[in-house]
């Protein structure tokens, strides 16, 4: 038996409802709904997919507004007629927000943005930022920080070998960066590697 209200949803109506000891559900149409608990009000999709009842989570009222969250019922509406999953494409973007904010060059930008007020020379400021745009981020800067192999930096620093001066500032950058990484909780290793591999026979056992 279907429950669901025949009149779609107001602001006002939406805000006089009130939680009264049982969780109850307010319809807006299509599979939008709002749900009244007593720790607030969630909008849902209710939806199926390859003959599956499933629900999409679209934030909590009021910071999830009625008029978007009909925005965000039209998106996962847009989503399950192109033939995927709204859960799963949601799941997915969030994965590519967070592998795009472990990336080294957003670590590396705000690593700079946080140093650079304590550059008084604004010529080393940019300096900083065009030695790694030039040198590092073309190789690294779209890897996840946690993924990025010390052979990696090997290479990028063996490129550069004929220019000592630059290899080291571009090495100090690097660790720099990969330090800052493991004082805000990204990574928990700093990558480390020299020009040269080193002799065997300087190697002990």
């Amino acid at each position: 038996m279907n429950t669901e209200q025949k009149v779609r949803l107001r602001e006002l109506i939406i805000q006089q409802a009130k939680f009264t000891g049982t969780p109850k559900k307010l319809f807006d149409g299509g599979g939008l709904f709002l749900y009244i608990t007593k720790s607030g009000k969630y909008w849902y999709y209710r939806y199926r997919y390859q003959g599956k009842d499933k629900v999409l989570s679209l934030g909590k009222y009021p910071v999830i507004s009625l008029k978007k969250a009909r925005e965000l019922h039209i998106a996962a509406k847009s989503v399950l007629l192109a033939g995927d999953d709204p859960n799963q494409e949601k799941e997915q973007a969030k994965a590519k927000r967070t592998a795009t904010r472990q990336s080294f060059r957003a670590i590396a930008d705000e690593w700079y943005q946080h140093k650079k007020p304590g550059w008084k020379n604004p010529k080393h400021a940019q300096q900083v930022i065009n030695t790694l745009t030039t040198y590092v981020f073309p190789h690294i800067g779209d890897r996840d920080i946690t993924h990025i192999m010390p052979v990696e930096v090997f290479q990028i620093l063996s490129a550069i070998s004929d220019k000592p001066e630059t290899a080291s500032r571009v090495k100090q950058r690097i660790n720099a960066v990969f330090d800052f990484a493991i004082q805000t909780g990204r990574t928990t290793y700093i990558v480390q590697s020299s020009k040269t591999q080193p002799n065997p026979k300087q190697i002990k056992e």
